[in-house]
């Protein structure tokens, strides 16, 4: 009874687990709420005005305060100019950056070494500004710059100035802008971008790291106290079209060779939560790097600490301030919010005739395990390979990262022989259903057994009647009595559960099956599947919609079908009680639901976990035929007198030996010991007492 019910809370469960965050989304913004999905966090400000002092809203402009001279800003012409290349498969630079002089920041990065899409020539861009908040949004880009100088205090705006281009050449390039007092020059802004090459950084970040330092000098007598504000990271563009798959993430010290991470979706800024600060970590760990990260790219800033800083020192101690800021708030799509990072300097004093130089590194590459895990990113000060954690989608909870880390491993490997990521994903249905084998045989054992239980189970039910808990009691008591399990029939699904989970995480999460084909080799393509990662579209929608406001339809996808079919093979095919109980009657009807719910839960999902079941249930299928036809092969051959020794003989049948002829007779049982007979003697007293309980039970209701 209790694992009928166990069965029936699982069964019921999964599909609750997996579609709880869109029901209550869908519920909630029926009802008229807002349902962006929210993080205790501290709020810098409100969304009405500046989220902290020097941070300056989008659209603001150069201004002055309280100085008695104007303080203006001397830059030049509008320019751009590229590092880099963006040629596809470049063997000189991993990336191509294009930088603006407006701000001195960003303009896009071009990862040349991969596509933006399937059969797209194009080459993937990210951390482009927003083109409504271009000013606000663009990477890497000066913004507000205060300070005094002589008791004086002045404020500008730098995001908005068009700086001058000192040098330029394709691996750096240096802008500078200066700034007037009084018509006088004060203070020198200098910024240099540096891009080594592929083999220049062979051992380090293999060209997706961009090298910042930002100089101040001092160009009058007296002492100048800035602080400074910059853009950091904006979001990457989305990948997926379901679920979270966006976040601004921060990395803190948490001991001398371990990072924590702290991470919000793109979800969770909203109206009423325009700014997260990301200055601390739990528990005031101090902030190593902050940025944004989509399933597959990074693009983290890593402020280098100021020469002078004390040996071993790692968290940058001129930050004063870092948060994620929201500029559309009146977007209803979180989905999409225009979300970009912010840093802000600590007070910092710039001597007569001096300088001081803000080194920072800007990691703007693949989510690539290969890459992330070598010595020089996956070591403290940087430890980029924590971002490898999965910590989206409505399953994260549930995933096992060590075993995502198996999957992939093997994946890999099987990939290596089979030069296709679908049929390693097969290779790993056959690993697993081998491994699950002896299981599996057992369940069919027991299955089958249970299906002769059906004179035993009428005579029970005409002797309790309408009892239905003594009913219960009494089944439990002969299955336990005769070696059978009911809820052994669905261990073997139940076991691979956490396999699909953790297969589904590392799918739309693991950048080395991005975009990866099952049976397509260059011009020869044997299937419609062209990206494991997303739904198999074999015709893909212009517009898509939701089902139901919890199913995403993007496309026309044939594996779901494909899963309903070879699940109703599985359930017409698996064996069954002749006799049911009500409860078991029941557990067949949420299978046959079962069977079509599934594949409605998995439409949207990716093509490779589709394949996965798709593989493991068409084998399952396989399997338990052979394994039912062994058993009725070895009961007919056991009636017939044929008994199958497996002891290895003299060698000539390969260690199976089948003796024909009548079968001999079992010998006499062994004389049973005193404490045999007296523990058989307290049975049949017991069961002689349970007999008269009945019979005084049945004379009660009469």
């Amino acid at each position: 009874m209790e694992n009928r019910r166990l069965l029936l809370v699982m069964l019921i469960a999964i599909p609750i687990v997996i579609l709880w965050p869109s029901i209550v989304d869908f519920v909630g913004r029926q009802l008229g709420y807002d349902m962006t999905p929210r993080k205790p966090t501290t709020q810098l400000a409100s969304a009405t005005r500046p989220s902290a002092p020097g941070f300056s809203a989008p659209g603001a402009q150069p201004g002055v305060e309280g100085l008695a001279g104007p303080v203006r800003a001397v830059g030049g012409e509008p320019r751009v100019v590229n590092l880099g290349s963006d040629q596809p498969g470049d063997a000189q630079f991993a990336i191509g950056v294009r930088l603006s002089a407006r701000g001195a920041g960003i303009e896009a990065v071009t990862l040349n070494q991969y596509r933006d899409a399937v059969g797209s020539d194009r080459r993937y861009v990210f951390q482009t500004p927003y083109p409504e908040f271009a000013d606000a949004s663009r990477p890497l880009a000066c913004g507000e710059l205060r300070g005094t100088v002589g008791g004086q205090a002045f404020a500008i705006d730098l995001a908005s100035v068009n700086w001058n281009i000192v040098e330029a050449a394709k691996g750096a390039v240096t802008f500078s802008v200066d700034l007037l007092v009084n018509d006088r020059p004060a203070l020198r802004v200098l910024k240099t971008f540096r891009l080594p090459t592929i083999a220049e950084s062979k051992q380090q970040a293999r060209g997706y790291e961009l090298k910042i330092e930002q100089k101040f000098e001092s160009l009058i007598d007296q002492p100048i106290v800035i602080t400074h504000d910059f853009t950091g990271p904006v979001m990457p563009p989305r990948e997926l079209d379901r679920g979270s798959d966006r976040n601004v993430i921060g990395g803190y010290v948490e001991g001398p060779q371990s990072i924590k991470i702290r991470h919000d979706y793109v979800e969770s800024f909203s109206q009423k939560q325009p700014t997260i600060d990301y200055t601390k970590g739990p528990g005031d760990l101090p902030l190593l790097w902050a940025g944004t990260a989509s399933v597959y790219f990074n693009a983290i800033l890593r402020p280098d600490v100021l020469e002078g800083s004390p040996p071993g020192a790692m968290s940058p101690g001129y930050i004063a301030k870092v948060q994620g800021k929201l500029l559309d708030p009146e977007n209803p799509d979180s989905h999409n919010h225009r979300v970009v990072t912010q840093f802000q300097t600590t007070e910092l004093t710039v001597l007569p005739g001096q300088s001081i130089t803000i080194p920072m590194r800007l990691f703007v590459g693949p989510r690539l395990r290969s890459l992330l895990n070598n010595d020089y990113l996956s070591s403290l000060p940087l430890a980029y390979n924590e971002t490898l954690v999965l910590t989206s989608g409505p399953c994260a909870f549930c995933t096992f990262q060590w075993l995502v880390n198996i999957l992939v491993w093997m994946l890999g490997w099987f990939q290596f022989f089979l030069r296709d990521w679908g049929l390693s994903i097969i290779a790993l249905v056959l690993v697993v259903r081998a491994l699950l084998h002896p299981i599996t045989k057992k369940s069919q054992v027991n299955m089958m057994k249970m299906s002769k239980f059906g004179p035993e189970i009428e005579r029970l039910k005409k002797k309790y009647g309408d009892n239905q808990q003594e009913l219960q009691k009494a089944m439990v008591q002969f299955y336990k009595e005769h070696g059978a399990t009911p809820i052994l029939g669905c261990l073997p699904m139940f076991l691979q559960m956490p396999i699909w989970i953790a297969l589904f995480s590392a799918l739309q999460s693991t950048f080395e099956l991005r975009q990866a084909p099952f049976l397509q080799f260059g011009s020869l393509k044997l299937t419609w599947i062209s990206d494991l990662s997303q739904p198999d579209h074999l015709i893909k929608l212009d517009h898509p919609f939701t089902l139901l406001g919890l199913i995403p339809i993007s496309g026309l996808n044939i594996l779901p079908f494909l899963l309903a079919v070879v699940f109703w093979l599985q359930h017409k095919y698996t064996p069954k009680p002749p006799t049911m109980t009500p409860e078991q009657a029941q557990q067949q009807k949420m299978m046959q639901w079962m069977t079509l719910l599934f594949p409605i839960f998995l439409y949207g999902g990716p093509s490779g976990l589709n394949l996965y079941i798709l593989a493991s249930t068409g084998f399952g299928i396989l399997e338990s035929k052979i394994i039912r036809d062994h058993i009725k092969r070895k009961e007919e051959e056991e009636k017939q007198g044929v008994v199958i020794v497996d002891a290895p003989d003299d060698g000539s049948s390969g260690g199976r030996r089948k003796d024909r002829g009548p079968r001999q007779p079992e010998p006499p049982p062994a004389p049973r010991g005193w404490l045999a007979r007296k523990i058989e003697e307290a049975k049949r007293r017991l069961d002689e007492v349970q007999r008269q309980a009945e019979k005084q039970q049945r004379k009660k209701r009469t």
